[in-house]
């Protein structure tokens, strides 16, 4: 704590004098909560009574990072429809303390201000999330204490996409095939249909009204990411 002293004395009419004592301090957090006093003493008479006064310094927050967090889901991937937590984690938040401000698609912070994202979804996969720590220090000054981006990454059930649409109507006797994709992540690894085939063709020789039960049950879908069923129909 650097300080300069300036004291000036004004006499008055009846030849007393008033004295001003000026004191310049150039404060440091930590001299956060110190308290300054100013006694005054006349010569060969007891000090009057001190006055004291406690000092508040106000500094910025330091550089916050985003951090997943949580008893369940603490680090990624999250899983879609469940609920992710992030938070905006500094070493310093500042006095007076920070309020914390998140730039993201949605959530919803809570009273710790973490940032909940409830009921993820594929679009929140590969979306960016920021966050921002401001008090009356950043405001007056005009700085500002911003974190990176953290990407979200949110694994999702695989959507089946078929070539034609179900159900596939075929003449007797006629052939066909069916085309499925699958698109997830992590991306699909196997696609199996319920006759035991791997791939994502399946190919139907000639079809009996005999067989077109057979068939249509061959043709459910088995996708191998936390096994996803689809039932893809085929008439006769």
């Amino acid at each position: 704590m650097n300080d300069s002293i300036l004291v000036t004395n004004t006499p008055t009419v009846e030849g007393l004098y008033t004295t001003i004592s000026q004191i310049t301090v150039s404060f440091k957090r930590i001299d956060r909560n110190k308290v300054m006093y100013c006694d005054a003493f006349i010569g060969g008479q007891e000090p009057v009574s001190s006055r004291q006064v406690v000092v508040d310094v106000w500094y910025q927050p330091s550089v916050p990072h985003v951090v997943v967090y949580g008893e369940a889901n603490d680090r990624f991937p999250w899983l879609q429809n469940g609920t992710g937590t992030l938070k905006c984690h500094s070493s310093d938040y500042g006095n007076p303390n920070s309020t914390i401000h998140w730039n993201a698609h949605r959530g919803v912070p809570n009273k710790e201000g973490n940032l909940i994202i409830a009921d993820l979804v594929p679009n929140d996969n590969g979306r960016e999330v920021g966050c921002k720590l401001e008090n009356n220090f950043t405001i007056k000054t005009h700085m500002h204490a911003v974190s990176r981006p953290i990407r979200l990454y949110v694994e999702y059930y695989p959507n089946l996409q078929y070539n034609v649409s179900s159900p596939l109507v075929v003449n007797e006797s006629a052939s066909a095939y069916v085309l499925c994709e699958a698109y997830g992540d992590p991306s699909p690894v196997i696609i199996r249909w319920g006759n035991g085939t791997n791939g994502s063709i399946l190919k139907f020789g000639k079809i009996t009204r005999q067989n077109a039960e057979q068939t249509s049950r061959s043709s459910k879908v088995i996708c191998l990411f936390n096994v996803v069923y689809d039932q893809y129909n085929v008439v006769v």
